[in-house]
């Protein structure tokens, strides 16, 4: 499947974009007041906004009040990597993606 503008998928964080969000949560208090931190290998949605040949920016969707804007994001099974949504199929035949 070729990747687009406007696709979700998912992306996984990497330490440093950990470290980042973690000191942006105490930098700006007000904004993370509510949410989970991140951490380190968690894979999180996120919405393509630019696609430069192999690569992709977009939109991470924090479990928290915000969202972190990454660039240059190759596909992959690693951090700061993206990949598909994983899709089950149900017993009534209707795609269900698991979390």
């Amino acid at each position: 499947m070729e990747i687009t503008v406007g696709q979700i998928v998912d992306y996984r964080l990497s330490n440093e974009d950990a470290l980042y969000l973690a000191q942006y949560a105490v930098d700006n208090p007000d904004e993370h007041r509510r949410g989970n931190t991140p951490f380190a290998g968690q894979t999180l949605p996120m919405i393509v906004t630019a696609v430069n040949g192999n690569l992709i920016n977009g939109q991470v969707f924090l479990d928290a009040r915000a969202t972190y804007w990454v660039a240059n994001v190759s596909e992959g099974g690693a951090v700061r990597t993206w990949s598909w949504p994983k899709r089950v199929e149900s017993s009534s035949n209707l795609p269900i993606y698991p979390r």
